[in-house]
């Protein structure tokens, strides 16, 4: 590879399930001329606007009350914030066939990864979803063969997808009132027992 080929495979722009096929062809060039490293599959752009830019505009927001001039409340959101969330029953086939579609025109494989700390269902319809880490959490250490369990089907439903890399599980321990982005996301406050889970979560998806 020359240098700038190696420099691309760093990078790992987001991509959407359910974009519109200008956007996808602008994806597939990014892949033939930089050599890109791999991608993160999103639902769609109004779902990730949603994720990312809602939570900022509440933090903007408490800025502006003690910090009036800190230059983060003159954030502009883009109109991707506002628009509606619209599910696709077809979601986990268009998400196949856009791995396929990516990979035939790459050099070098892409590594495919998205966020399914649930399961394939915290990004895509109609797809199994599994128990929050919170939920996990909750059972007693003697049942911690039930989180590899659940680690292990989520990656073989990702195996099915074409998804290589699971962006998860978290391994924040939720003791933060004033962090509630985590929640019911973290396996919960023992920082010895969540490190315990998230290990066994890891090691079921590398179990098949």
């Amino acid at each position: 590879m020359t240098l700038e080929q190696k420099t691309g495979q760093f990078f790992f722009p987001a991509v959407f399930i359910n974009d519109t096929e200008e956007n996808i062809q602008e994806t597939e060039r990014l892949i033939k001329e930089h050599n890109i490293g791999g991608l993160t599959f999103f639902h769609s752009r109004a779902s990730a606007a949603t994720n990312y830019e809602k939570p900022i505009i509440k933090v903007t927001s408490d800025l502006k009350k003690g910090f009036p001039d800190d230059p983060r409340q003159k954030i502009n959101f883009s109109e991707e914030s506002t628009k509606k969330i619209e599910f696709n029953d077809d979601s986990y086939q268009r998400l196949k066939e856009l791995v396929i579609r990516f990979q035939k025109c790459a050099t070098t494989p892409l590594l495919m990864s998205i966020d399914a700390e649930w399961g394939l269902a915290m990004r895509v319809e109609k797809t199994p979803q599994y128990p929050y880490a919170i939920t996990l959490g909750a059972l007693p250490e003697s049942e911690i063969n039930l989180v590899y369990e659940v680690g292990k089907q989520i990656g073989l439903d990702l195996k099915s997808a074409g998804i290589h890399y699971n962006l998860a599980p978290l391994a924040d321990i939720n003791n933060n009132p004033n962090n509630p982005v985590i929640g019911y996301r973290s396996f919960g406050q023992n920082k010895e027992k969540v490190a315990r889970f998230a290990i066994e979560y890891l090691r079921g998806m590398n179990g098949f």
